[in-house]
């Protein structure tokens, strides 16, 4: 009885640390995958950046392309990493998007009003009011558009965690 008894002790261990290892192998190969989706994630915001940074300087010589170019997007592509890091991509491919879109409306929209605000100018008016209609919106235009995209990736962050979770609540737990 002794015997048999150390024999099921040790067979029990045994299957123990055989589970405990799979186990460890398992959380080992979903670390593994997380670093890699991460990885694709930054690769993917870095390209976007880039081309768009190459682009200004080749294709896209306008104003707001060339100044934000100048100014590094504000470094928003930083954060946009830092949000892949911290394991929230909605908001960092949002924020990759709204910076392309805030790009592209704000140079549109902006050469638009700017158009509009020239055509007032007259000789009769004053230097600061001439230098007040010949102003550019489009930085601003931008700003407020990589802004709005920034609330909506969080938002969006916001939901996708509360839908995680909330089918995280559904699943049955195994002994």
């Amino acid at each position: 009885d002794c015997l048999a008894a150390n024999h099921i002790f040790a067979r029990t261990v045994s299957l123990f640390n055989h589970f405990s290892l799979m186990n460890d192998e398992g959380k080992e190969r979903k670390g593994m995958r997380r670093i890699l989706t991460s990885l694709i994630h930054c690769f993917i915001i870095l390209t976007a950046f880039y081309t768009l940074y190459y682009l200004s300087y080749t294709v896209f010589t306008f104003y707001l392309f060339i100044w934000t170019a100048d100014n590094n997007y504000l470094y928003l592509w930083i954060i946009a990493i830092l949000l892949v890091i911290l394991k929230k991509p909605f908001a960092a491919y949002s924020i990759t998007a709204g910076n392309i879109a805030g790009v592209i409306i704000g140079q549109c929209l902006g050469d638009y009003i700017h158009a509009i605000r020239s055509a007032k100018i007259t000789d009769t008016m004053s230097a600061e009011m001439i230098h007040h209609l010949s102003n550019h919106h489009g930085a601003f235009i931008w700003l407020l558009v990589v802004l709005l995209s920034i609330a909506a990736g969080i938002l969006l962050q916001i939901r996708y965690a509360k839908k995680q979770g909330s089918s995280m609540v559904n699943v049955p737990k195994s002994l």
